[in-house]
């Protein structure tokens, strides 16, 4: 059974992961999703090949932004993704700057609900799942 999800959202254009059941287990929380949620914009921005420079990535959870800006969390799965994200940036030499945004305008928020736009403007999204999250996430 597959549950809502992760939503990004580039320029006009959206893709969206949804969650399988089971992904809330241990320290999987929504802070885990929301971490999740940062790495695959960062698995976007690689694909796309961004290289020497600044991204800034908006989200509407002040703890991942915190989290990624300090380099570690009390989370041990959240960690993982923190590792994850720096080891995909630094053959780039790209940098994110995470903005918060509030749900309200948080543009990502209704894909991630599974409220889609039309699939003309789908997000092509042609990375691998790295496979400590391929258990957990497919790609709509």
């Amino acid at each position: 059974m597959i549950s809502w999800g992760i939503g990004l959202v580039v320029g006009n254009q959206w893709a969206t992961w949804c969650l399988w059941e089971g992904w809330k287990h241990g320290d999987r929380d929504i802070g885990w999703a929301e971490s999740v949620a940062l790495e695959l914009a960062i698995l976007w921005l690689v694909q796309c090949e961004f290289t020497d420079c600044e991204v800034t990535v908006k989200g509407d959870n002040t703890g991942v932004i915190g989290a990624f800006n300090k380099g570690w969390l009390h989370n041990a799965s959240c960690n993982a993704a923190i590792h994850r994200m720096a080891s995909s940036l630094v053959p780039f030499n790209m940098t994110i700057l995470p903005l918060y945004v509030s749900s309200s305008v948080n543009r990502a928020d209704p894909v991630s609900r599974g409220t889609l736009g039309p699939q003309s403007i789908c997000l092509s999204c042609s990375f691998e799942l790295p496979l400590e999250l391929s258990d957990f996430l497919t790609y709509v």
